[in-house]
């Protein structure tokens, strides 16, 4: 069987939002020598054993388990796009476009060896505007004090690629 250039791409700047965050760094841990950067867009920062719900704000972590069990307890509804204060020239599409999460997503341990710290570059970027206390805050401020971090604070709503898209290329071609 032949394999396509994908399989060997190295230099790769993941990208990950909300969610995402757990995500880029499981992969970073496991592949760090096919990536550059790992870019959080006001996304979850977990350590090694954490799982989303170890690091989320306990009121959410209780919300989201009551709502599960409402539709049956595999999943996750999602939040209507103004819960993350989403412009309201995207909030029709954001709200469209989401699905349910499954739940097992967010109980799941990630197992990390630490590799995705040796990953050349880190960027955080965090969204200053929602209409509640933000769980990502708390990661932004760990890092943004830390010398192997590029870190931002934009005053738009969580979805910062939809606020600011401008903005959020610019980063992301300033982490190649």
């Amino acid at each position: 069987m032949a394999h396509g250039p994908y399989e060997h791409l190295r230099d790769v700047v993941l990208a990950g939002h909300s969610y995402g965050g757990m995500v880029i760094t499981g992969v970073g841990d496991r592949i760090p020598d096919r990536v550059s950067t790992l870019v959080y867009l006001d996304a979850f920062l977990p350590e090694d054993g954490q799982s989303l719900f170890d690091i989320n704000i306990p009121a959410n972590t209780q919300r989201f388990l009551a709502q599960a069990g409402d539709i049956g307890g595999l999943a996750v509804p999602p939040p209507p796009a103004a819960y993350f204060n989403v412009n309201k020239d995207d909030a029709v599409r954001v709200d469209a476009m989401a699905t349910p999460f499954p739940i097992g997503a967010l109980t799941e341990r990630l197992k990390l060896s630490g590799a995705h710290r040796n990953i050349r570059k880190h960027v955080y970027v965090h969204a200053t505007v929602l209409p509640r206390e933000s769980p990502f805050k708390p990661f932004y401020d760990r890092v943004k004090n830390d010398a192997a971090w590029s870190t931002y604070a934009l005053a738009c709503g969580h979805d910062v690629m939809l606020d600011l898209p401008d903005r959020t290329t610019e980063i992301l071609e300033s982490a190649i």
